[in-house]
């Protein structure tokens, strides 16, 4: 059955093609959406008259340790090159950005949740009236976002099977299985 149709509550995917999730959300014709921590400032900033306010995900069945909570996340590194003409200085200056200090620095300039263990607060005090620290307390059981050497092979894949499932062109399990065929045969290329 296809849920969009038959119950009409999310827009299909012809309508998200017009318009997107954030537009729609943004113009005010979505009630809620999937939203990450990454884009809470522009939100914040360039949307001042919008009413909105963060939620955790939903409590969920986990297939392999029972009912539970999952999200994603992912962390963001300095980095330079071994042979740097100014190793000596940027050794300095990544030394520094490893630090608490640096992570509160990060955390209170709303660029994006530091990485520092108890450092999120100085990112989510950023944006008053809104309830931001529900990323941070998020980490406590988020999981790695996946990665591989071939994900740019994968991904625009499996992206584009899920479309079939939303456009119902194609049943949900099929898709599964579609998609993990799809992730086994790259992850089998890195080996």
């Amino acid at each position: 059955m296809d849920w969009q149709l038959a119950y009409d509550f999310s827009p299909n995917q012809s309508e998200l093609s017009d318009l997107g999730k954030a537009e729609r959300f943004f113009a005010g014709e979505g009630a809620m959406m999937y939203f990450g921590s990454w884009g809470i400032n522009n939100l914040y900033i360039n949307y001042p008259d919008l009413n909105w306010d963060v939620a955790v995900l939903p409590k969920c069945p986990d297939p392999v340790k029972g009912d539970g909570r999952a999200s994603i996340s992912n962390g963001l590194a300095y980095a330079t090159a071994a042979d740097n003409p100014n190793l000596d200085v940027v050794k300095d200056v990544l030394k520094f950005l490893g630090t608490e200090e640096a992570a509160i620095i990060h955390g209170e300039n709303g660029a994006a949740i530091p990485a520092f263990n108890g450092t999120g607060e100085s990112w989510s005090k950023n944006y008053e009236g809104k309830n931001v620290q529900a990323y941070v307390d998020q980490l406590a059981y988020s999981v790695q976002y996946p990665y591989s050497k071939t994900k740019s092979t994968w991904f625009p894949e499996v992206e584009a099977t899920l479309l079939e499932v939303y456009s119902g062109n194609m049943s949900f399990e099929d898709a599964c299985k579609q998609c993990q065929q799809q992730v086994d045969e790259s992850l089998a290329t890195e080996h």
